[in-house]
């Protein structure tokens, strides 16, 4: 056999580090993605401690005057509206971080009473919680769907999130809500439950049909 020229060598020791380094990447790209899906999969830990921020109210379940009892409310600054007073402070968190990005979201609505409720919006007790908010871009006109396509409300769509609070009545779940696409109604369920409502692309029914949480 004719010995290799130094050329050749250098060419076939190219060849092998190309194909270590694709090798190499097809198995990081592998890991990366089987730790993805594991992290997709990854269950969530009811805890009784967080169910007062995790109470469902909608057609089937309306809210009740036991909903409300142990709901201490506090004014949101700058604002005549009041919300539970455990949810003031992540919502002020959320509400500043977005005003020193330059934005100008307000609190239109916060807590109603159930009477205020069912005249107002029928069929839904989100706000008698002293959870739920309904946030305008920069005054509070009509409500529009059109508000997720505003500063502000593709800021809420993207990072609400991370403060605990989801949107509550997104497109495409009707079905389970049987409320139309509000995107600017966010209501607060802790970040731990917003995070995986999130990661996992559930609303607020989906869960509880997930955790068995149904009477």
């Amino acid at each position: 056999m004719a010995k290799r020229t130094a050329r050749e060598q250098m060419v076939i020791r190219n060849r092998r580090m190309l194909i270590y380094t694709f090798l190499l990447i097809l198995v990081l790209l592998y890991a990366a993605a089987k730790q993805e899906t594991g992290s997709a999969q990854e269950g969530f830990v009811l805890d009784e401690s967080d169910m007062w921020c995790l109470i469902l109210t909608n057609d089937r379940y309306p809210a009740s005057g036991d909903d409300q009892a142990e709901r201490n409310l506090q004014e949101i600054p700058g604002s005549s509206q009041q919300v539970d007073e455990r949810v003031r402070e992540p919502l002020m968190e959320m509400l500043e971080d977005m005003k020193d990005q330059g934005l100008k979201p307000v609190v239109c609505s916060g807590y109603r009473t159930l009477d205020e409720q069912e005249l107002k919006e029928a069929g839904s007790g989100e706000h008698s919680l002293g959870l739920a908010v309904d946030i305008g871009s920069g005054s509070c006109g009509q409500l529009e769907e059109a508000f997720a396509d505003t500063p502000e409300g593709a800021w809420l769509g993207k990072h609400s999130w991370e403060y605990g609070f989801i949107l509550r009545y997104d497109r495409g779940k009707e079905e389970y809500t049987g409320i139309q696409y509000q995107p600017w109604h966010f209501r607060y369920v802790g970040e731990k439950a917003a995070e995986y409502l999130h990661r996992t692309g559930m609303c607020l029914e989906e869960f509880y049909i997930e955790e068995s949480l149904y009477g």
